[in-house]
């Protein structure tokens, strides 16, 4: 009587063979999800996402904010900007870089309605590395042409802090420095009667004014 049992090596082909397609696939679509995220972050108009950025800033600084120009985000790449031999594979990596034109911060609710703050241009690049260790990584954050009027009205009363919420975050702001250019600061305090005007530099000739901080802190 012949022997009718099929092969078992012939049995395993077609059974690896399908785990072989599912692993592709499976890898197939976690590269794609990076692309996507890349090509979408290059061909979103980001202003359409102004108005909720402005609610949801406006709300946890509770004062009015507004990012009146254009909004956009581009990729920069850390490696091009630093010597042959600081790089490292991970310099690589390519970098959000936002930008926003023609940003304004109000005054508290309780104070005379104007701008505590205007700047012609604000940027910053994020570490996308830092986010996987719940770390809001920014090497530079630079203000161009930004304007500042600091008002006391009363020993109680002024317009450069704001109440922040005693709520435990899981993140941190590593903040490495701070870039003012052609920047003026306009000072008025009713309790001293003191009213003082920093330099009003001619655009573009303004001195740069560097901060480096150290360590992060918990948002």
């Amino acid at each position: 009587m012949p022997d009718t049992t099929p092969p078992q090596r012939n049995a395993a082909r077609p059974h690896n063979g399908r785990r072989r397609k599912v692993l592709l696939g499976v890898i197939g679509v976690l590269v794609a999800i990076p692309v996507i995220a890349v090509i979408f972050i290059l061909t979103f108009d980001w202003n359409k996402a102004r108005p909720w950025l402005n609610a949801k800033v406006s709300e946890a600084i509770e004062r009015p904010f507004a990012i009146r120009g254009n909004l956009a985000v581009q990729w920069e790449i850390p490696a091009r900007s630093m010597a042959p031999a600081d790089r490292h594979l991970r310099d690589w990596l390519p970098w959000p870089h936002l930008i926003a034109n023609d940003v304004h911060v109000g005054n508290p609710a309780h104070m005379k309605q104007a701008d505590m703050a205007a700047v012609r241009q604000f940027s910053f690049s994020l570490n996308p590395l830092g986010l996987l260790h719940h770390t809001i990584g920014i090497p530079v954050l630079r203000f161009d042409s930004p304007r500042v009027d600091l008002v006391r009205t009363d020993s109680e009363h002024y317009n450069w802090v704001y109440k922040k919420k005693e709520e435990e975050s899981k993140w941190k702001l590593d903040l490495e420095r701070v870039v003012l250019t052609d920047g003026v600061v306009h000072f008025v305090d009713a309790v001293t009667k003191a009213k003082r005007d920093g330099p009003r530099p001619h655009a573009g000739q303004g001195p740069e004014i560097r901060h480096r901080l150290r360590g992060g802190r918990q948002l």
